[in-house]
């Protein structure tokens, strides 16, 4: 049975904390555990079950970004971990050092709980970036399909209608259509329900060479409309 890649990331996670545990009761031996190897033990040990715990947790991305999306999020999670495990494992080896010094506690406590908010942070800032990223991804990927199925729908009726000239018109629209901007704009909601009512009553005017001369010149009209509209539009918003 082939392991998926969270169950082998989750397997490997759990491998690194038992063979650390081991490797470092091992060294540390009937030493003496103060309360700051302990507290210092606790946030090197915090990253590893954070990252598990992110493997239960799907980061609502668009199909098609997980991954990349994925890697800033679990880049802070590693880079605290290096950064505290150098941190904690000082405060450990130093504890008989200043074993008599009670604030030492606090010390620990006052520079690795800040270490922990300020990636905690990061963290935060990263997936909301990434989750605003993967929505206009989303909100693009639907603009192109749309844009896409009104081509082939113009493309179609082309290849239907008995009059020639109007085949032609039609095909030249299409190929507007094709190199259009793909974006939709609240602003042009009704030029585009417009268009589409167009295609509508074209698809059931096809041996009716007048009539379709005249929605293929109006959508021909459209599409330049919309065109234009897009261009300033995007001016206007810099």
């Amino acid at each position: 049975m082939k392991l998926s890649q969270k169950n082998t990331i989750r397997i490997i996670i759990a491998a690194i904390m038992l063979l650390y545990n081991v490797v470092l009761f091992l060294i540390m031996g009937d030493r003496l555990k103060t309360s700051i190897f302990w507290i210092s033990y606790g946030f090197i040990m915090l990253m590893p079950v954070l990252f598990l715990l992110l493997t239960f947790i799907p980061l609502s991305f668009t199909s098609g970004t997980r991954l990349v999306l994925s890697l800033p999020a679990y880049r802070v999670i590693l880079t605290y971990g290096g950064v505290e495990f150098v941190i904690g494992t000082i405060f450990m080896f130093c504890q008989r050092v200043v074993l008599r010094r009670p604030g030492f506690v606090k010390v620990s406590l006052l520079v690795q709980i800040p270490v922990l908010i300020i990636f905690t942070i990061m963290f935060f800032v990263m997936v909301l970036g990434a989750n605003h990223v993967s929505k206009n991804y989303a909100a693009q990927k639907q603009d192109v399909y749309v844009l896409g199925q009104l081509y082939a729908k113009v493309s179609a009726i082309a290849a239907k209608v008995s009059s020639p000239a109007v085949a032609s018109a039609l095909n030249e629209t299409a190929e507007k259509i094709k190199y259009s901007d793909f974006n939709r704009y609240a602003e042009l909601k009704e030029l585009d329900d417009d268009i589409n009512n167009t295609v509508s009553a074209l698809r059931i005017s096809l041996d009716d060479e007048e009539m379709g001369m005249k929605l293929a010149k109006k959508l021909d009209l459209l599409i330049d409309e919309r065109n234009e509209g897009i261009k300033q539009l995007k001016k206007l918003r810099g």
